[in-house]
């Protein structure tokens, strides 16, 4: 019960801070409908959006300021899309984004201003890419590169190479393509005569050799970097000196110096109220002092990162810093802090998609407005009034669903509390176990480096992709562990998303496939949720790690007799036995609280019904060599 009361109380907090960020709007509004010229409106809704005060709906005036300007056809207002990309673009709202930027590279090209026109495609492209779809942001940087080269421009060469080095290299294409464009990158440098210049070179070199594990390249360039600070200056740019440092001292298991390198850049960011650096040295700080034990520092820098978090208003940087409090808590078995985070990751979750909603909706108003300027209101009026009806119902349906969700949390707590308590309780601890065993620290820890590692000198781009898949994996996960069935096609959508961020993590070192039986449709039927991946993490984490060459990661799906599904995972790793020996020699011991977990949950399947699972572990062999590991589970099929 003081779980539903923390939970109605968190969600009723959040709810009342939308509620008054509608009122806020709406007054705003309501005053703007009151000016009768459409030039002195937009002008209203900019000055508004630039008021600190109205600092937290900023995105919304400016989204009413294009409402007015497409609708009325008055021509670009190229500060106010570029601010829109831009606040859109830290919203993590990259379709949105990706229409702005395309809007404002076509006006660049028609009025024939290469320079806009390449900035245009530059940050078209970094949309792109956190969206996912990389071949057009490939396409766009290219196209850059084509006009660019054409010009005298050097900086914007020198900006355009960069960030194509960037995108061969953290979409692991051929190693030599980044050395080839920073190359590049270093001659325009030279030409110029810009020290500025070779230290986002060699600072780059030095981040790539250590990405390469090529550790004494990595130590020369970083010595250049030191020498240019010390004859010509910082360049505004230390803090990343310090945390790309830092990255490269963990590396070598310098973990003194790594601290020390860290703070530094702490120090530096905290004297310029860099709130984004604030947070990736909080959170690093945070994986230095959990990795070693000492719990206390671990908490205060993790609480830090949240309050600079929520300085910043990324609402990604919140969601992945409640998802480390909620395991952080969990594994120090403090459950009643572990849940109230768990609730506000879902809120904000539920409130970054509420306001991806919100520019939808927007969008579609534009549309709205200029159809009926042009007589061909017929086609959208039905829409138009179906969305109109939800923005002005929208809070009485917000206020209707708190009623009905706190209705419906009663109702199954007086359900739950008077039948099978008992067999509920275990399935909520199994539950709990399974969902900490998800990401293990040494995940996020790796995640983090990644995301402080493309943080700066327009790496962003590739750091908040790698972020959006992070968030997107956690959501399928906590959706997933809170249901007994989820669609087969589901359940391997999140174990396909978890085997891609592990190949980034480990070099792109391995190859997996997924094959399943003709006789198995997966969006058919349903199986037991979050079951497979604690063996894929298995397979790559103690078989494929080890492996020196390529590794070859299986997944096979079977439909056997009596409604059971035979699913394998198998790798062609150093095996169970070396991995042991391995783990021994390096003083990590290993006990998979997961597996154990795994084998409860069959017990208690086998039991409801009625049917006899099993785990089999064989290990490969070749010539009396062990060569990789094959898992073989048995799990009802549950039909829909």
């Amino acid at each position: 019960m003081r779980l539903l009361i923390l939970f109605s109380f968190v969600f009723l907090l959040n709810q009342s801070f939308v509620f008054a960020q509608n009122i806020m709007l709406d007054s705003l509004i309501t005053a703007a409908d009151k000016i009768e010229n459409v030039d002195d409106k937009i002008l209203y809704f900019k000055k508004m959006s630039e008021d600190t005060s109205y600092s937290d709906i900023a995105l919304e005036l400016l989204q009413e300021a294009k409402t007015y300007s497409t609708a009325y056809r008055l021509p670009i207002d190229l500060k106010l899309y570029e601010e829109l990309g831009r606040r859109y673009t830290d919203n993590f709202m990259f379709e949105q984004a990706i229409n702005i930027y395309d809007t404002l590279a076509n006006f660049h090209f028609r009025q024939k201003d290469t320079s806009g026109w390449v900035k245009s495609l530059d940050a078209l492209s970094r949309n792109y890419l956190r969206a996912g779809i990389q071949d057009s942001a490939l396409e766009s940087l290219l196209k850059a590169e084509t006009i660019i080269d054409k010009t005298n421009n050097k900086m914007l060469q020198f900006r355009i190479h960069y960030g194509i080095a960037h995108f061969y290299l953290v979409t692991s294409n051929p190693r030599n393509l980044p050395h080839e464009y920073l190359d590049v990158c270093r001659n325009i440098a030279d030409e110029l005569d810009s020290d500025s210049l070779r230290f986002d070179y060699f600072l780059e070199k030095a981040r790539l050799y250590v990405f390469t594990a090529i550790y004494d390249s990595a130590e020369y360039f970083f010595e250049k970097v030191g020498d240019l600070v010390n004859s010509s200056g910082d360049f505004g740019k230390l803090d990343q000196y310090y945390n790309s440092l830092a990255i490269y001292y963990q590396s070598l298991e310098k973990h003194d110096l790594a601290l020390d390198a860290y703070l530094k850049s702490y120090r530096i960011n905290l004297d310029k109220d860099n709130f984004v650096g604030l947070y990736v040295n909080c959170y690093n700080i945070f994986t230095f002092y959990n990795a070693r034990g000492d719990l206390e520092n671990a908490e205060k820098y993790l609480i830090k990162s949240l309050k600079y978090a929520e300085i910043t208003k990324i609402q990604q940087y919140k969601i992945a810093t409640y998802q480390q409090l909620h395991l952080f808590y969990s594994s120090n078995k403090n459950f009643e802090k572990a849940y109230e985070y768990l609730l506000l990751m879902n809120q904000s979750v539920e409130s970054m998609h509420f306001r991806e909603l919100t520019a939808r909706i927007a969008d579609l108003t534009i549309r709205y407005d200029v159809l009926k300027s042009q007589d061909e209101i017929t086609f959208l009026t039905q829409e138009n009034q179906i969305q109109s009806l939800k923005i002005r119902n929208d809070k009485l349906i917000i206020y209707g669903l708190v009623i009905l969700m706190i209705g419906i949390a009663l109702y199954f707590i007086l359900i739950w509390r008077q039948n099978k308590i008992k067999t509920k309780q275990k399935t909520d601890q199994l539950t709990l176990k399974n969902l900490m065993q998800q990401m293990n620290p040494h995940f996020i820890f790796n995640t983090l480096n990644s995301i402080q590692y493309y943080m700066y000198n327009h790496s962003e781009l590739d750091t908040n992709d790698y972020i959006s898949k992070f968030a997107s994996l956690i959501r399928r996960i906590l959706d997933n562990s809170n249901q007994n069935g989820v669609k087969l096609s589901d359940e391997l959508e999140t174990v396909g998303l978890y085997i891609q961020l592990e190949k980034i993590r480990f070099d792109d070192g391995f190859d997996y496939q997924i094959s399943i039986d003709p006789e198995v449709n997966p969006d058919e039927f349903k199986i037991p949720s979050m079951f497979i991946q604690p063996f894929v993490e298995n397979a790559i984490i103690h078989g494929l790690r080890h492996r020196k060459e390529r590794g070859q990661l299986s997944l096979e799906i079977k439909l056997q007799k009596n409604d059971i599904v035979e699913i394998t995972v198998e790798d062609n790793g150093v095996g169970r036995n070396k991995s042991d020996h391995i783990n021994s020699q390096t003083g990590h011991k290993h006990n998979s609280k997961a597996l154990g977990i795994a084998k409860d949950r069959l017990k208690l399947l086998s039991s409801i019904y009625n049917k006899k699972l099993n785990i089999q572990y064989i290990d490969k062999t070749e010539s009396d060599i062990c060569c990789g590991t094959k898992v073989i589970i048995e799990l009802p099929l549950i039909k829909n």
